[in-house]
Formats: C-alpha cells, sequence, structure tokens
C-alpha cells in the first residue's frame, strides 16, 4: 500500500495493526500542535477549507484510494442518512466552536459513548470521574464571569456536545457497520461517502459563514484558514487510517488530547498549576484512548506522546521577585526588582503630599481672594478679560450673593469657552447658527419676554430648573442645546466652503484633532510623561490639570483613549456655532454647561449613585482599603481589535488580577533614605488593592466583545451603594464624562478620577484636595494606590480629601451653583448676539 510505504515504511506496511496505532499517534500530535483554535468566523471558514482538502485528496488524488477503498464502495440508503447526519454534525459543532472555545467540554463525550455502547456501569463511572476532573482542569466551574458569559459559554458548550456526540455516533454506525456498505445489496445506490458528506457540509457551513459576516466587519485571515484547514484535514485524514481496524471511539479521545493542549508561550505566563492540571487532562486522554485500544503492546507506544505537553513547559518558571505593601510581602513573575537609576529621586515629603499641600495652599488663595463687592468683581473682571462685564453683570452679582455662591470670580473656563465668538460678527453668527440645524441631536430654544421658549431636546428640564428664578432678567436670546453626551464643535482651519457638518472624524477621529494641533500631531513614536513636571518627578503624578487635559501637549493620548481611537460618535460641526454641550477635549469650541445627570442626582438621591444613609456609605473607618470600579466598557466602539488601547480596558487589565498584567514592572518610590524617595521597579501591586470588574460589553462587533469577555474577570451588575464600601473609588471617562463624579465627591470615600474631558466646574474644583487625579498612562496609579491606602500618612491624607470632597460637594456644587453659572453663561452668551457689541 503506497501510502503505509511512504508514511510508515516496509516494516508496518503490511501491519494493519501497527499501521493503525503509528496513524492514531500521528492524529494525536497534529491534534496537540495544531494551532489553537480562534473564535468567530474565522472557526467556520477553516472548516470549510477542511473539508475541501479532504475532497481534494479522496477524489483527485490517484494515491488517496488506496488505503481508504472501503470509502468508494457503494452506500445503503440507511448509511446515506448516516452520512447526512455526520455532515450536519460538523457544521453544527463549527458553528459551537465559533461562539466559544468548546474544547474543554470534549472530555465529556467520551462516557456518554460508552453509555451509548453499553458497557460496563464500572466502567462508565470511571470514564465520567475522569472526564469531569479533567473538564474542571480545562475549565473551572467558578469564574468571575457575569451571566451573559455563563449563557454564551453554556450554550455554545451544549452545541458543541450535541453535535460532536451525534458525529460520533454516526461515524460508528457508518465505519464500523460495514454490512451497511459492502455492494449487491437491494437498496444500495453508488455514493461516495466524503463526496455526500462534504455536498451536505460546504453549504451548511457556507450559509453560516455568511451569516456570520453579515453580523460581524472584523477582518478574516483566509491564508490562515486555509493552513490551519490543510493541518485539520491532515488529522482527519489519520484518523480514517487508524480507524480501519481501530474503534471510532479514538476520535473523541484525540479531541480530549487536543483540549489540554498549551503553548509553551500560555506556560509561561501561566506556570504551576495551570500546567498541572493542563498535564493531568493530557495524561487521561492517552490514557482514555489507550483504553479503547484492542489488546496490543503496541499501544503503549502512544504513552511516548506525554512528551508534548513536557516540551512546551517552559525551561525556567520565571525568576520570582517580591514587592513590599503594607509590609506584606507580595509575589510577582519575571520582574526583578531594581531601582531605576534613569529617573530622577525626589527630596523631602512624599510627592503627593507635597501636591496635596500645594493644592491646598492654591485653593486657600482662590477662596480668599475672591470679589466681595460689586466694584470688586467688576474691576477683576476686568483684569482677567481686559473687556467689560456684559450687559445684566450687576443683577447677576446680586443674585449670586443671594445664593450664597462662594465662587464670584473663578468662570475662566467659561470665558474662554466664549471668547472666539466676540471676535466674529453677530450676523455670523447667527448665520452659522441657522446652518447648524440640521442634525437631530441639536435642539434649538430661548428666551423671549422672560419666558423659555422654544423645544430646548432632552436638556430641557435642565435649562427650565436652572433658569426658573432669574428668566425674568434675562434679554431675548437663542440658543443651542446639544442632545449627545460628545462634545460636537471643532472647527476646522478653513471653514468659508458650505458645509457647516463633517462626519469623516467618525472614521478618522485623530485626523481631525490633527488639524487643529498641527502637523506634527500625533508623533506616535513619542511617549511623553503627562505634563511638564514642576517637581522633577519619574512617575506622571498630574501637578496641573488644565495642562493634563490639552490635547495637542499630549501627542500620546492618540494610542490611550477610546475617544480618539474609536469613537462611537463625533458629529462635528466644522463652523464656530455656540453650541452648548455638557463636555469637551480643549480643542473642541462648545460652550460647557451643567449636565442633567449632575442636576437630577439633587431630585433623588437614589439614583445616579447618590447614597444618604451610614448603612450604606459607613464611616471612613469601616471602609476597606480598596480601589473600586465596576462598568461596561464604553468609550469607544470597537471594530477592529483596538480595546486593548481603551482606558477602560487598560484599566481594568491594570487591576486585574492576570498573568499579562501581574508581571509587567510597574515603578514605585520607595524611601531608600530618610527625605529621598528613590523610583524603584518592582511587580503590579494593584491587584491586591482593587476590586474592579466589568459587567457588561458592549459597543463592539461579535469577535471582540467575545474576546474582552474571556479576558476579563466579568461578574453581574452591583447595588450603587456597594461602591461606598471602599475608600477609594474611581471615576473613568465612558463615551464622553462621567455622570458618578458628584455621587462620588457627597460619599464619605476618595474619587480618583480620570478625564481628559473639561466640564464646567474645572475652576471650582482642585485636584489633590477634593478629589486624586489619575493620569491617562495611569502609569502612577499603583504608586498612588500603595502611599494612600497602605501608609499611615497616606491613609490620612486620604481621609482629608474624602471629607474636603463632602464638604465642597455642599457648598459649591449646589443646585443654586449651577443656576449661578447658567444665568452668567446666558448673560455672556446675550452678549455674542449683540448687534451694538465691538467685534474684538
Amino acid at each position: 500500500m503506497l501510502f503505509h510505504k511512504l508514511t510508515f515504511g516496509t516494516r508496518y506496511a503490511n501491519s494493519p495493526e501497527a499501521s493503525s496505532i503509528l496513524c492514531l499517534a500521528a492524529a494525536l500530535l497534529i491534534a496537540w500542535f495544531r494551532p489553537p483554535p480562534t473564535e468567530g468566523p474565522s472557526v467556520i471558514l477553516t472548516e470549510i477549507f477542511c473539508w475541501i482538502w479532504l475532497s481534494i485528496w479522496f477524489e483527485f488524488l490517484p494515491w488517496s484510494g488506496v488505503p481508504w477503498s472501503f470509502l468508494h464502495t457503494a452506500a445503503a440508503n440507511d448509511s446515506k442518512i448516516r452520512l447526512g447526519s455526520i455532515a450536519i454534525s460538523i457544521a453544527f459543532a463549527a458553528l459551537g466552536r465559533s461562539l466559544d472555545d468548546c474544547r474543554w467540554i470534549e472530555p465529556a463525550i467520551i462516557p456518554a459513548l460508552a453509555i451509548i455502547r453499553r458497557r460496563s456501569w464500572p466502567i462508565i463511572l470511571v470514564q465520567s470521574c475522569v472526564a469531569a476532573l479533567s473538564i474542571l482542569c480545562l475549565r473551572p466551574l467558578f469564574q468571575f464571569y457575569n451571566t451573559v458569559t455563563i449563557a454564551i459559554i453554556a450554550g455554545a458548550a451544549s452545541l458543541c456536545f450535541v453535535a460532536l456526540l451525534l458525529l460520533y455516533n454516526s461515524l460508528i454506525a457508518v465505519f464500523e457497520g460495514r454490512d451497511l456498505l459492502g455492494v449487491g445489496g437491494r437498496n444500495n445506490v453508488e455514493t461516495k461517502p466524503i463526496r455526500l458528506i462534504f455536498a451536505v457540509v460546504f453549504p451548511l457551513l457556507g450559509l453560516m459563514y455568511w451569516s456570520w459576516i453579515k453580523r460581524d466587519d472584523s477582518p478574516h485571515a483566509i491564508g490562515t484558514s486555509i493552513s490551519e484547514g490543510a493541518v485539520k484535514a491532515a488529522q482527519w485524514i489519520f484518523l480514517f487510517q487508524a480507524t480501519q481496524t481501530l474503534p471510532w471511539d479514538v476520535a473523541a479521545t484525540t479531541g480530549a488530547f487536543s483540549s489540554a493542549s498549551f503553548t509553551r508561550e500560555q506556560a509561561a505566563r501561566n506556570f504551576s498549576a495551570f500546567i498541572l492540571k493542563h498535564l493531568f487532562a493530557a495524561i487521561a486522554a492517552l490514557a482514555q484512548t489507550i483504553f479503547e485500544l484492542p489488546g496490543s503492546h503496541l499501544k503503549h507506544i502512544l504513552w511516548l506522546l506525554v512528551v508534548c505537553p513536557l516540551l512546551a513547559i517552559p525551561s525556567h518558571p520565571g525568576r520570582r521577585i517580591s514587592s513590599v505593601v503594607g509590609g506584606d510581602w507580595l509575589v510577582a513573575q519575571d520582574v526583578v526588582p531594581s531601582p531605576l537609576s534613569v529617573l530622577p529621586v525626589h527630596h523631602g515629603k512624599h510627592p503627593i503630599e507635597e501636591l496635596v499641600q500645594r493644592s491646598r495652599d492654591k485653593f486657600q488663595s482662590m477662596l480668599n481672594n475672591q470679589s466681595r463687592t460689586y466694584e470688586d468683581a467688576e474691576a477683576e473682571y476686568r483684569r482677567r478679560y481686559s473687556i467689560d462685564p456684559p450687559p445684566g453683570f450687576d443683577a447677576w452679582f446680586e443674585f449670586a450673593r443671594e445664593k450664597n455662591s462662594l465662587i464670584i470670580d473663578e468662570f475662566d473656563t467659561l470665558f474662554d469657552s466664549i471668547a472666539p465668538f466676540l471676535r466674529i460678527p453677530p450676523g455670523s453668527v447667527r448665520r452659522f447658527m441657522d446652518e447648524a440645524m440640521g442634525p437631530g441631536h441639536i435642539a434649538r430654544c430661548g428666551f423671549r419676554d422672560g419666558k423659555l421658549t422654544g423645544d430646548c431636546g432632552p436638556r430641557g428640564k435642565t435649562v427650565e430648573n436652572m433658569t426658573a428664578p432669574f428668566q425674568h432678567n434675562l434679554p431675548n436670546i437663542d440658543i443651542l442645546i446639544n442632545a449627545l453626551d460628545e462634545p460636537t464643535v471643532l472647527l476646522s482651519p478653513k471653514y468659508d466652503d458650505d458645509a457647516v457638518w463633517d462626519n469623516r472624524c467618525e472614521k478618522d477621529a485623530r485626523r481631525c484633532i490633527a488639524e487643529l494641533c498641527g502637523s506634527e500631531w500625533p508623533r506616535l513614536e513619542t511617549v511623553r510623561h503627562q505634563v511638564s513636571a514642576k517637581l522633577p518627578l519619574g512617575l506622571p503624578f498630574i501637578q496641573d490639570i488644565q495642562r493634563s487635559k490639552d490635547v495637542c501637549a499630549h501627542p500620546e493620548y492618540a494610542d490611550l483613549h477610546g475617544y480618539y481611537i474609536s469613537p462611537p460618535s463625533f458629529q462635528r460641526v466644522r463652523k464656530p456655532v455656540p453650541i452648548l454641550s455638557q463636555a469637551k477635549l480643549s480643542v473642541h469650541s462648545d460652550i460647557l454647561m451643567p449636565s442633567q445627570i449632575y442636576l437630577r442626582g439633587y431630585d433623588n438621591l437614589n439614583d445616579y449613585g447618590y447614597v444618604d444613609d451610614a448603612e450604606h456609605d459607613p464611616e471612613w473607618e469601616q471602609k476597606e482599603s480598596k480601589l473600586y470600579w465596576i462598568g461596561s466598557n464604553t468609550g469607544g466602539g470597537d471594530y477592529d481589535n483596538s480595546w486593548h488601547a481603551m482606558h477602560r480596558q487598560r484599566f481594568v487589565a491594570l487591576t486585574q488580577d492576570r498573568a499579562e498584567t501581574s508581571s509587567i514592572p510597574v515603578i514605585y518610590l520607595n524611601e531608600t533614605e530618610p527625605g529621598l524617595w528613590t523610583p524603584w521597579q518592582s511587580g503590579n501591586v494593584l491587584p491586591k488593592l482593587a476590586d474592579v470588574h466589568f459587567h457588561a460589553i458592549r459597543l463592539c462587533v461579535w469577535t471582540e466583545c467575545k474576546a474582552q469577555m474571556k479576558y476579563f474577570h466579568m461578574i453581574d451588575r452591583q447595588p450603587d451603594e456597594v461602591q461606598y464600601r471602599y475608600k477609594f473609588v474611581m471615576d473613568l471617562d465612558g463615551n464622553s464624562y462621567s455622570g458618578r463624579f458628584y455621587s462620588h465627591l457627597r460619599s464619605r470615600s476618595v474619587s480618583l478620577k480620570m478625564t481628559i474631558f473639561r466640564e464646567w466646574h474645572d475652576d471650582r474644583l482642585f485636584p489633590w484636595v477634593h478629589y486624586v487625579p489619575v493620569s491617562l498612562s495611569m502609569k502612577e496609579l499603583p504608586e498612588v494606590m500603595r502611599f494612600l491606602a497602605t501608609t499611615e500618612r497616606g491613609l490620612e491624607i486620604s481621609k482629608d480629601i474624602a471629607n474636603e470632597g463632602r464638604e465642597w460637594w455642599g457648598k459649591a456644587l449646589r443646585t443654586e451653583d449651577f443656576q449661578v453659572y447658567f444665568y452668567r453663561l446666558l448673560l455672556e452668551l446675550a452678549r455674542v448676539f449683540d448687534e451694538e457689541r465691538v467685534v474684538t
């Protein structure tokens, strides 16, 4: 037999038993070393090419029919039905694998086949126990999955189990029941089994693949699918040869052996327990394979395949290092603790302590310098902005005093938004407003004769609540309000054409931002610290909150935030239109207004994470000294595997106990001598100091959503009050600003805030006084948490920040403060439309 001679030589060509065992060994080797399957449509595409290769092998290659001549004999009609069920099973097994990597369920097929074959109950019991242990090794039942993920995994696994069980049972019935394949029976018809399987499986898989790509536009590596299909076809060919004399049960044990496979990279990242569990599953599959073979000393050569998992074990388990956290030694892998001489040392107190003191001094100075009289306020306005206050400023001052506003002069963010429109003739501004009324997310309303008129859209109630006390003092004015959370006014360097709206930014936000920041932005090969440090620090602690939000000063943001990478919405206005929005980047020209989410929280403290009782927000000493966050992956639409770089995903990966992040070296500050803080490289301590999870994955194509569900430890959504069991709560950007911020400030916990968006309150909230700022890179976060959560001085500072934030929330972020701000905003905006004003 030519195939036998080419493959195994003359010695075994005339020994069917030896030939079958060697073919089975080849199939097992291929099953182990075959690339692990991905998920999504590529799984189905690989299966399609697998059966194309098999059809070519059996139909067109002249030597292929020699060892499998029975496959070319006539098949009975009963067998044709079985062959059809084989094809259907193959297709649905591929569908299950496309939804989830279901290889871990394959050990369960073995005892199920034993039950079908009616073997003795002791054998079934032993095989069931071995299969259960193998499944627990490959897929622990107790993982941090939410109910959605569990449903997906369970559904895909059930589909795979049923399909594979039907597949192997049909293979047994067809190819072990040789009487069905004999020639000359009354009901026989000339049929080639592989041809019939292909005729059914190909259109089924094609339909499934077409359905996949209709809903998933992620790129598919066709070349990879062709090669992986060829490898899988080779495994089938060796199985067909092996089962000439061996039972088809070995196909199930081969699948179980494949499910235990792992790569050297996986073993290096997950040493010890991971390897031991997979080694057990591999040995169990080999033992069950050998058990299924007829009595022969030759079958024991299969034990040599134990070398497969042993070869995948790294030569060393990785150097072990230790890092100190609050007096306890934590162990991480593959990181050598060492001082970093390339980074500057810091003399004096811990940098966080110095930043806190600086910010407190600045905050107190701001409070002390607020104007006390109208004359002082008017003079301060002229000093700051080199222009007279707008008409009605005196009435606004009296309103602010009446509402006990502690902030009289700090409105720089507001004026900076208004100032560009003062350089444009009022008629042009009105014309631009008229032209901007096309998209549905822009609402137009205004004030006429002291009353609110028109439809302000979703923000209507907010506008009504904020203006009710002073509408009678307002001049006639029209306003445009953005209904989206994201900003919308991003000017073009040239806006002298007729186009007002531009949707190019939805596909390439970085290009639109680069137009305003200059041709050198972003220089992606350059990664800088987030701020130009005033203190010579080796970590990017935020020292200037406004500069930290300056987009043009930070080209590295282009690859660190979902809004740049893949914004879910980027409706761009190219001309200078005064549109009110709730948040914006430094390059946007929107005018900032208070968020309706913040205002609604005052109406009902049970909404938006607010709590108002000691049971749900305990005293500081009763809280757990960890960082808490739970949420979804909002902040960027993922269509091309870009989620790894997005801000929320990076944060969750950094804080979860994953091998990929726990072995990454991070930088801490070590007080090597009194008053001398030296940068020190060590392992990541955040997994020990954080309770952070996703509860939902959305805004992505299916394959990328599924990849994230598997990558992160997910849990079900928790009640809002759970977060206040912890001393530290994280606030992250979503698609735009985060609506949780005020509820965090009001609580007895410390708010850690990471944002690139500017909001109306930026002039009155001080980092390191009312909250802890976190840079977009988050490189300093491990040291921030180490110092604040595990040291005595850090905990004292944290408690003070929590108290200061809570107290200031009750003084400067009241409903009355919203009204004072919005009153001044409308006066500034009214001047923009004043035909008698001077164009500056």
